[in-house]
């Protein structure tokens, strides 16, 4: 099928990620984590099962680890739903490679400094 140049396949089930592998080896996915999720989603303790290239921590996990966290494990970071100027500011800052918001306007704007 090789959809992944245009296609990031992103879910909070781990085992939702690893059908997507079996359906296409070659489809890029990314496991959502938040905050508030179980221990084991949070911290993704079923990833040897479910390979992924990349993480998607909400705001609130992030700020506590920080983009370096996740890049030292070789993962690419989008964050979400980030809407806060002080966030959007810390998350460019360090290094994050995209992230979610309801509020491009203000993303752009910040982009932009």
């Amino acid at each position: 099928m090789n959809l992944g140049r245009r296609v990031l396949l992103s879910s909070f089930d781990p085992f939702a990620i690893r059908a997507a592998k079996v359906f296409d080896p070659t489809l890029p996915v990314a496991q959502l984590t938040a905050q508030r999720m179980p221990v084991y989603l949070r911290d993704a303790w079923l990833a040897p099962l479910a390979p992924h290239e990349a993480r998607h921590p909400d705001a609130a996990q992030l700020r506590q680890r920080g983009v370096a966290h996740y890049h030292r494990k070789g993962r690419r970071v989008n964050v979400w739903t980030v809407n806060d100027p002080d966030d959007l500011r810390l998350f460019a800052r360090q290094g994050v490679d995209g992230l979610i918001t309801d509020v491009p306007e203000v993303a752009r704007k910040i982009a932009g400094e």
